[in-house]
């Protein structure tokens, strides 16, 4: 029996035997097999199986996005693990995210290093004016334009696991991920995600160890936006993922004592993607514009951004008299802002040339899209909400800042308040953990996390 069919065995009882449904998993070709993959036993390819061989101490970065997390969510609900983690690690509670604080395109900013204009992702749900298609949540990772983290490491040798992270699925090309999903699995929960993940982990006998580890779960998203970041079903929301991390890590972490030297270190990295910000007033984008039923306008909207796509066969006079009637008509309305895609705020990084709208239209704090009233707005109540959203730029609403919690196992580092961070400084920090360049793009500082010795008081 070959290799490859054993691991898929290992997965396979491990997965039925916490009781969860069979989704397919790929796995790329092993060592060896690829051409330009280095073998056991060739230079530069070390594992556990030859301790003798290795370079140095190994670290494993374990990597879970938690979606929808703002950080007052923390003082609110009682959530040990996470206090713990705080204490021992590093921690931030100011993590800016790019905008729109939505979550394709911040996640997809945080695997990359970049900015939407640079990455190509501008919301969970957008229209490409050069291919003229649609894309409503999508998981081929050929839409990418940066190179994401779990590339990266593959392409410098590292072994990486991404399952359930946003564009990770459907991986091709010369480097990929050794696990990954060929479409985003709906319907599980979130242990089941972590489950899967953890068995994936254990079952994977190879003797170069996964070095890279990433997961998603999305209790704390769900909760705020069904009921508002202040109820009571977001307190329980976090408590319950707070009790889940907590046993995981625990499994995490007894895992790979098994095959760890003295010097290894294994990082246990938590994230999230954005905050959350209570509703006060629906907005229906078809109604607000008028353009419900044009067959030659896409639009599309979420969160508090909205664009509008022009078919690329109208006349440029057509086109021009449309987007200046448009925009005519949203002047009436004072929570809103209108933008051409070349009046785009430069600081936003947001104007994509074939994705992001000819009109891209931005909604105040407290106000955002939905298709849900009847007119031009509703009252979230009114409609069954949504009750919280997100996509506000953090600077004007600072409620979408969020958390990034970082947890070094066995040596702690001490509780260290990180402060202001940035996104887009996680994939160099990550790949500076991992002893790998960052991708060509992904120029932003690497978060430190060792407390300066030298500093007064430290």
């Amino acid at each position: 029996m070959k290799k490859n069919d054993l691991i898929v065995l290992a997965i396979l009882a491990a997965v039925l035997a916490g009781g969860l449904g069979l989704h397919l998993i790929q796995q790329r070709e092993p060592p060896g097999v690829q051409g330009d993959r280095i073998a056991p036993g060739e230079a530069g390819y070390y594992g556990r199986g030859d301790t003798s061989a290795a370079p140095g101490p190994v670290t494993t970065v374990f990597w879970l996005s938690i979606d929808g997390v703002r950080p007052y969510y923390l003082s609110r609900a009682e959530t040990p693990f996470l206090d713990r983690l705080m204490a021992e690690g590093a921690y931030s509670l100011e993590h800016e995210v790019v905008f729109p604080s939505l979550t394709f395109p911040t996640h997809v900013s945080q695997a990359t290093g970049v900015s939407i204009r640079e990455h190509g992702i501008p919301m969970n749900r957008f229209y490409d004016l050069e291919t003229r298609r649609r894309h409503d949540y999508p998981g081929d990772s050929r839409l990418l334009e940066a190179e994401p983290i779990w590339i990266t490491a593959a392409r410098q040798g590292i072994r990486a696991a991404s399952l359930d992270w946003v564009l990770a699925h459907g991986q091709t090309g010369e480097h990929t991920a050794e696990y990954f999903d060929p479409e985003f699995q709906r319907g599980l929960s979130d242990r089941e995600r972590l489950d899967r993940l953890l068995a994936i982990w254990r079952a994977d006998a190879d003797p170069d160890p996964l070095r890279l580890v990433m997961g998603y779960i999305g209790a704390p998203d769900r909760a705020g936006h069904r009921y508002g970041p202040d109820s009571n079903e977001v307190v329980r929301a976090m408590e319950d993922t707070d009790a889940l991390l907590r046993e995981h890590y625990q499994a995490i972490v007894e895992h790979w004592e098994t095959g760890r030297q003295p010097e290894d270190r294994l990082y246990f990295l938590i994230t999230s993607d954005h905050g959350m910000s209570a509703v006060h007033t629906l907005i229906n984008p078809y109604a607000l514009t008028g353009l419900d039923g044009r067959d030659d306008v896409t639009l599309i909207a979420g969160g508090n951004v909205a664009h509008l796509y022009l078919d690329r066969r109208l006349s440029a006079a057509d086109r021009e008299n449309l987007l200046a009637a448009t925009r005519d008509r949203l002047r009436d309305f004072d929570y809103l802002r209108a933008y051409r895609r070349e009046e785009l705020p430069p600081e936003w990084e947001y104007d994509h040339p074939t994705r992001a709208g000819d009109l891209v239209v931005v909604l105040d704090p407290g106000y955002s899209f939905s298709g849900r009233p009847e007119g031009i707005r509703a009252a979230p109540e009114d409609v069954n909400g949504p009750r919280g959203m997100h996509g506000y730029h953090p600077e004007e609403n600072p409620d979408m800042l969020t958390i990034a919690l970082v947890h070094r196992h066995p040596e702690p580092l001490g509780g260290i308040d990180l402060g202001p961070i940035h996104s887009r400084q996680l994939h160099p920090t990550v790949a500076a953990l991992l002893g790998i360049d960052p991708a060509d793009g992904a120029d932003g500082e690497p978060i430190v996390l060792e407390r300066d010795e030298s500093e007064p008081g430290s």
